[in-house]
């Protein structure tokens, strides 16, 4: 159980730099663009270039989902006789690929936002030199830093939109399959934050998403949501199908807010 855990950690973290390798691309262009392109022009290149990689980013979000997806569907089908021939049906569900699409657009938009989020951090700097009397020569430094910014955000959106994506399809195989409960899993390592090793090992409901920072005392913006749905996450949710194998009793439970360590027998009171 456990190697099967690393092992699909593993290969979603493999799916995550596949994804970062092709921003990485549009990432290199970008840079190329603000060290090749007259200042009073590159406003306009930036922008034209968020035009031209439609291709580019529909392949790339539909690579990403589709492994996303596939990995899924595996996982689910490791589960065997727990879930058997109910699961056969629904695994491919019209649901899920609407949910699919949804994702490869929004993702598609995510990806041509990356040059024009360069874009407009390009005209702030141009705008305040220009406000301040600064020669252009002198904001050279500045433009070329927003290269390093758009990597930044590239690697946010692969980390974040991974992860997020994982949780939606594990959500919703996990609704149509009346399983209300999962297990907030972490990567075990330590980049783990602090609100979200307290989550560790804890029964989570899916009507009643935690706020982990809330928990822990830490005061964030972030409020209240799911393994894996907050920006560089790399936590992910594990359905409960099993109690009796999947956890060890007693165990904590996130309910009505809070923490609360149960025994099998109160679970399945709050549970039924």
């Amino acid at each position: 159980m456990i190697a099967d855990a690393r092992a699909d950690f593993q290969r979603r973290i493999w799916i995550e730099k596949t994804y970062k390798e092709r921003l990485d691309a549009i990432v290199r262009n970008i840079e190329t663009i603000i060290k090749t392109t007259r200042p009073e022009f590159l406003i306009q290149r930036l922008s034209q270039y968020s035009h031209t990689i439609t291709d580019f980013a529909s392949n790339a979000a539909k690579t990403l989902v589709y492994h996303l997806n596939k990995q899924s569907i595996e996982q689910w089908q490791k589960q065997g006789q727990k879930i058997n021939k109910l699961l056969q049906k629904e695994l491919r569900s019209k649901r899920i690929s609407e949910l699919m699409n949804v994702y490869v657009d929004q993702n598609i938009s995510l990806i041509q936002s990356i040059p024009l989020d360069a874009a407009k951090k390009t005209y702030k700097v141009l705008m305040e030199g220009h406000v301040s009397g600064v020669r252009f020569e002198s904001l050279v430094d500045k433009i070329q830093r927003i290269g390093q910014t758009t990597n930044s955000r590239a690697t946010l959106i692969a980390r974040t939109e991974t992860s997020k994506i994982s949780t939606a399809l594990t959500q919703a195989r996990s609704e149509v399959l009346g399983l209300n409960w999962y297990v907030w899993r972490t990567s075990q390592d330590v980049r783990v934050r602090d609100s979200h090793y307290v989550m560790s090992r804890v029964i989570v409901n899916w009507n009643e998403p935690p706020a982990p920072e809330q928990l822990k005392g830490i005061k964030s913006t972030l409020g209240h949501y799911h393994a894996g749905n907050c920006p560089n996450c790399r936590c992910y949710p594990s359905p409960l199908i099993d109690i009796g194998t999947d956890v060890k009793w007693p165990c904590k439970v996130y309910f009505n807010g809070k923490l609360v360590t149960m025994t099998r027998t109160q679970f399945e009171k709050i549970a039924a």
